[in-house]
């Protein structure tokens, strides 16, 4: 045999040896992204993987039958297979890796402003999989946990149940505002409920982690007993004595929003303004409500605790497999989260606590809660005012601004330029 013939069949050995060696790991990364994701997208491309190294593959066989019985057609079979492969990798990506998602208030302004395309990351915390039953409810290993400060995407967790005449307002909102009977009284039908997928989405700040004790005094909040920081872009009210008005606008300082009040004036500002002049002038302090002053509409909606949005706390975070002492004066702070979210039936007889049939005074867990609060303090619907966040209602991390669209001018040419890929912080 000539030496240049046994050197080709040397090199197609070895190049077939290795081909193989690829296509061996590549579906090993399959399998484990599959496991990973649980997804069913890696299991069909190991199988079709797996297919083309046979030596007559079957895929190939159906492939060439369906060329010959659709012809002359058989192009348009080809581009819908193609996109239908490109729509399920893409939802497959979406599910599992980023989302891109449009954001529709002023609750967090000025980090985000309406008309913002968010590019959200959901490796932080890690996809999550059946989140609408807490039994099998699960997320893949991702990439860092979620930290103080980060600007999350999550379902509204009160959005379960929704009235359809009003379905961008809270129904148990309403109840809270307007009384029980006024919104039970209607028919019934008007009701609809919500898995937790199909709820609305919002967009906050996380300020407290699962296990945490949270405390809002003077309007500033309070992790553990330290003090965290608002952001610089965040908005804060504040009362203004008139004398100082144009020394502050000569500092450049520019209300968001201004008001007159029984109280006075009132300006909203940016905490960057407000630490760069609030040494300069006495004449500016934070619009708070009065201590021990209760407002039934803040969570856990007690007036008998004179609690409101500037007041109020400690409040211990839920946080999985901690138990807690359960009494009739911590109930309301738990209550949905035993019933609603991680599906206990929950009642109280004679004084005595009954969870799932059975007496109790103990109650562990089975899910992380967060508390978040929006930038726009002052206009933000928020922790303060319905509760934990259950970590299967989060999406993931707000990581940059996409595009920003500025909604007041019609077409998509009026672009933010100055917000283009900028990163939330």
């Amino acid at each position: 045999m000539p030496l240049e013939t046994h050197r080709s069949k040397l090199y197609n050995q070895i190049g077939m040896y290795l081909r193989v060696m690829v296509k061996l790991v590549v579906a090993a990364l399959l399998f484990l992204l599959g496991v990973w994701t649980q997804s069913l997208l890696p299991f069909v491309a190991m199988v079709i993987l797996g297919d083309s190294m046979r030596k007559k593959s079957y895929g190939h066989l159906v492939w060439c039958y369906l060329q010959k019985r659709l012809q002359p057609y058989f192009c348009y079979f080809e581009w819908s297979v193609a996109l239908l492969a490109a729509l399920w990798v893409l939802v497959f990506v979406q599910g599992n890796f980023i989302g891109i998602y449009t954001f529709h208030t002023s609750s967090m302004h000025q980090t985000l402003q309406v008309g913002d395309v968010l590019l959200v990351n959901k490796l932080i915390p890690g996809a999550r999989h059946a989140c609408n039953d807490i039994h099998s409810y699960g997320r893949s290993k991702g990439s860092a946990p979620l930290s103080y400060g980060d600007v999350i995407i999550f379902n509204f967790p009160e959005a379960d149940t929704l009235l359809e005449s009003r379905p961008t307002e809270s129904y148990y909102y309403l109840k809270r505002l307007y009384g029980a009977a006024s919104v039970e009284l209607k028919d019934k039908t008007e009701l609809k409920y919500l898995d937790v997928k199909r709820r609305p989405r919002f967009v906050k700040r996380l300020y407290g982690l699962p296990g945490d004790s949270i405390v809002i005094d003077h309007g500033d909040c309070y992790v553990n007993g330290m003090h965290i920081d608002f952001p610089q872009e965040s908005i804060g009210r504040y009362l203004i004595d008139k004398d100082v008005v144009q020394a502050l606008k000569d500092k450049g300082v520019r209300p968001y929003s201004e008001l007159t009040t029984e109280k006075g004036l009132s300006w909203e500002i940016i905490q960057q303004d407000y630490d760069r002049v609030r040494d300069l002038y006495g004449g500016l302090k934070p619009d708070y409500m009065l201590k021990n002053f209760p407002d039934p509409l803040v969570f856990p909606f007690d007036s008998h605790l004179l609690w409101n949005m500037h007041y109020m706390g400690p409040i211990y975070i839920p946080k999985k497999g901690t138990s807690i002492k359960l009494t009739l004066s911590n109930l309301p702070f738990y209550s949905r989260v035993m019933t609603v979210f991680e599906q206990n039936e929950l009642q109280v007889i004679d004084g005595k606590i009954w969870l799932n049939g059975k007496i109790t005074d103990e109650y562990t867990f089975k899910m992380n809660y967060y508390w978040v609060i929006g930038d726009n303090r002052p206009h933000s619907f928020d922790s303060r005012f319905w509760g934990f966040v259950p970590e299967n209602h989060i999406i993931g991390k707000v990581t940059r601004v996409l595009l920003s669209r500025d909604i007041h001018k019609k077409g998509w040419i009026y672009l933010r330029k100055e917000r283009f890929l900028k990163k939330v912080e």
